[in-house]
Order: structure tokens, then sequence, then C-alpha cells
């Protein structure tokens, strides 16, 4: 077994795998397939309460960052 040689570009790559991939498509279809129901995926209940405590805590830690930014500012730099 010969160790394989580093591609040069992303090129080879690219073509090293359409040629593996089309090496497994021997499969012609000659039938038209059945129709197949696709049943669209309802998220957890939680999922909206997630998304709540996620944008409060995203606003609180902004809140705070303008705070002290806000603080820093107009602070006269003399100190308490």
């Amino acid at each position: 077994m010969t160790p394989m040689r580093k591609d040069r570009t992303a090129a080879d790559r690219s073509r090293r795998y359409r040629e593996r991939r089309k090496q497994g498509e021997s499969f012609t279809p000659t039938g038209e397939r059945p129709a197949t129901a696709t049943v669209p995926s309802r998220l957890p209940s939680r999922w909206p309460i997630v998304s709540v405590v996620t944008l409060a805590a995203a606003l609180g830690l902004a809140c705070v960052s303008a705070g002290f930014s806000i603080v820093g500012l107009t602070s006269n730099g003399r100190g308490p």
C-alpha cells in the first residue's frame, strides 16, 4: 500500500469526491416513486420559554454594560 500524495489544490479533492460519488450511481430509476406525506415537526413546548429567557438575559447584560459605559463616560476622573 503506497501512501497517497497530498493534494495541491481543492480542485483535486473535488474531482476525487465526484469520482467516488459517481461510482455508486449505477441505479437508474425506471418508474415513478410513490408519493410520501411529510409531517411537519413540532418543537417541544419549552422552546418559547427558552427563547424568552435568553432574550431577557441578553437584554439585561446589554443594559448593565451600557450603564457601566455611561458611568465611565460621565465621571469626572477624580475618583469617588
